[in-house]
């Protein structure tokens, strides 16, 4: 309220828009707590409509939802005042955007897959592990777009100069793909920019570059905690280096597989991500807590047809 920078504390490592939007914490205590519970109940809501959306029986959408609504975990990181639940309810206002273009054709499908986008980008301004998504979302739609029964009847018989005509329009991308590539990449940019013009290098160094070599030798679940501990929290380049390759190689994977069943592709990507990842705190774990409840179904589906769902 005094307009001073968020980034005079030494601890602030986010985008200053979480500053704007706890700024009420000046006038009431419990502000920010009741804003991320909130988003707690907006995230328990899309985990509903996307399940429903998905024409699954009652008893499984009630037990997904409640296995965020009602985890003490998730429960408590946004009772002690952390920000990771806004962060879900962008990520399933995404797909519930992408749910609901594909049950439209034209302007509709677009505005849907626009909006996507925008929030994709929101998403990675506010932390910047979303962009991982980016890959099975892109994926997912080009599929999407091109029926599996398209697809072979571009791959049968002898290869032609027409086939290769087909082969090459199967490769370009598609209107949905640059609608959201587009609207993701605009969102980035901007959000990025309106924070640099008005923080400059404090803000890139602390909501970007700060996160991309943080070590924690403390206060770590990660795999990477021990070496780091015992090296004072000091890393070797080249180990480093082939951990980051494993686990964007893992993570690429997952997504290439899992996109024709987003929510899936999603929740495995993250799982990943923080099993694998240098440093692994307790929020960590609310990243796909959020994800997960979409993934039940398909996790626990033992039919062949519910199989063929993410094959």
């Amino acid at each position: 309220m005094a307009g001073c920078s968020p980034y005079e504390r030494a601890t602030y490592r986010y985008t200053p828009f979480l500053a704007v939007v706890l700024i009420p914490i000046a006038l009431f205590k419990p502000w920010g707590k009741l804003v991320f519970s909130a988003a707690d109940l907006l995230v328990a809501w899309l985990i509903q409509r996307l399940l429903r959306d998905d024409d699954l029986p009652k008893r499984t959408v009630s037990v997904s939802m409640a296995a965020w609504l009602f985890n003490p975990f998730t429960a408590t990181i946004s009772t002690r005042g952390n920000s990771e639940s806004l962060v879900a309810a962008m990520l399933l206002l995404l797909l519930r955007c992408l749910s609901h273009g594909a049950s439209q054709r034209g302007g509709g499908s677009f505005r849907g897959v626009a909006a996507a986008g925008a929030l994709l980008g929101l998403a990675t301004h506010w932390r910047l592990y979303p962009v991982i998504y980016a890959f099975p979302i892109l994926r997912h739609l080009n599929l999407r777009q091109r029926p599996a029964k398209h697809t072979k009847q571009h791959t049968s018989g002898r290869p032609t100069p027409h086939t290769f005509l087909q082969h090459l329009s199967a490769a370009w991308p598609t209107c949905n793909i640059l609608v959201f590539s587009v609207a993701a990449a605009a969102s980035f940019v901007c959000l990025g920019a309106a924070c640099y013009a008005a923080y400059g290098q404090p803000f890139l160094e602390n909501a970007y570059l700060y996160h991309s070599r943080r070590v924690d030798p403390r206060h770590n679940f990660s795999l990477a905690f021990y070496p780091a501990y015992l090296a004072h929290g000091r890393t070797s380049r080249w180990p480093d280096r082939a951990a980051q390759l494993a686990q964007l190689a893992a993570v690429a994977a997952l997504g290439w597989r899992l996109a024709p069943r987003l929510s899936l592709a999603m929740a495995a990507q993250t799982m990943a991500f923080v099993a694998l990842n240098k440093v692994s705190t307790a929020q960590y774990f609310a990243w796909y807590w959020a994800l997960l409840p979409l993934a039940l179904p398909d996790l626990l589906a033992s039919s062949p047809q519910a199989q063929r769902r993410v094959g």
